[in-house]
């Protein structure tokens, strides 16, 4: 009776301790797993390069090798302007060359300044953007409603890559990839126009 006792008692030992190892061992690995997502969840995705607000972008030799200037497209002909042709261009080539240019200098405090009022949710402070092979093309007009009244909007393809992107400006699109966006442009009182708004193209696989 004693030894049955004894075997018994051995046996619940174990078992016991075969569920302590058990419980530890979920209690670490759930540990271990939730401080993977949460350090990857934090972690810098790996195409964005480390943002530096006081890097000169004209000084990188590899990024004014590129193709800078201006690509706009209207009626099927494609013209190409240098950022300083605005003076001497239509107000729909001239809004894109200064928007670029904006952008490019990264003057994130002019650049809510391009877009018609209530339209920029989140102002956006980003560097000196090394934007390269910038492209507007003419695409279709179309009617929105504002304050009651009826609008004809612009629509224009718009598409460019940037050298070593950082993420500030863009951080839906890696390096060296042009994805085009639709940006509907309203005329105001003044005869320029202004962002209504930036479209995603969905792309059909």
């Amino acid at each position: 009776m004693k030894k049955k006792r004894m075997k018994k008692r051995i046996l619940f030992f174990l078992i016991a301790l075969a569920i302590v190892f058990i419980i530890i061992l979920c209690i670490f690995l759930l540990s271990s797993n939730l401080k993977s997502l949460n350090d990857v969840s934090n972690k810098k995705p790996d195409h964005f390069y480390l943002p530096s607000y006081d890097e000169n972008i004209f000084q990188n030799k590899a990024y004014m090798s590129f193709q800078r200037d201006l690509i706009f497209s209207t009626g099927g002909v494609d013209q190409v302007f240098t950022m300083d042709e605005y003076e001497t261009v239509d107000a729909e080539c001239q809004f894109f060359l200064k928007y670029f240019e904006t952008v490019i200098n990264g003057n994130f405090e002019k650049y809510p300044d391009f877009f018609y009022e209530g339209s920029l949710k989140d102002d956006p402070k980003f560097t000196m953007q090394m934007i390269y092979d910038p492209y507007a093309k003419f695409h279709s007009t179309s009617v929105d409603m504002v304050d009651g009244n009826e609008v004809e909007l612009l629509n224009f393809q718009v598409h460019y890559k940037i050298f070593k992107n950082n993420g500030t400006f863009r951080n839906d699109i890696p390096s060296n990839t042009a994805i085009p966006q639709i940006y509907q442009l309203i005329k105001v009182d003044d005869g320029s126009y202004k962002i209504f708004k930036i479209l995603d193209i969905e792309v059909v696989e």
